[in-house]
């Protein structure tokens, strides 16, 4: 899914910056903490039965702490991000973080054995 996304986004930068603006409402947060949790807790835990267990490890307490900092940072903020991220990131960018998205895909489907 992470390298689906990501080709969309060097296929398609403006449509999916659009897309991703649109979709990130204040009711969107509870359900952004959630998913961020468990998907962080799933690559801690799995982390042993795969190739690179301590990247694991390390990804998944990032997304930990990041869906721990959500309901910190607070919608006021997040929507002043959100706003300076659609004026000021350039279709290229979003192409570059695009190609990384496939990268990490990769990495991610290799990594599990």
């Amino acid at each position: 899914m992470i390298a689906g996304i990501g080709v969309f986004g060097v296929l398609m930068p403006a449509k999916l910056r659009r897309l991703a603006i649109a979709r990130l409402q204040p009711r969107v947060l509870p359900r952004l903490v959630i998913v961020r949790l468990m998907v962080g807790a799933t690559l801690v835990v799995a982390a042993g039965e795969t190739r690179f267990p301590e990247a694991f490890r390390v990804i998944g307490a990032v997304m930990v702490l990041a869906a721990v900092m959500i309901p910190v940072i607070g919608w006021a903020r997040i929507a002043a991000l959100v706003e300076w991220i659609s004026l000021n990131v350039s279709v290229g960018m979003v192409r570059v973080g695009g190609l990384f998205g496939i990268g990490a895909g990769i990495f991610f489907m290799y990594a599990v054995r």
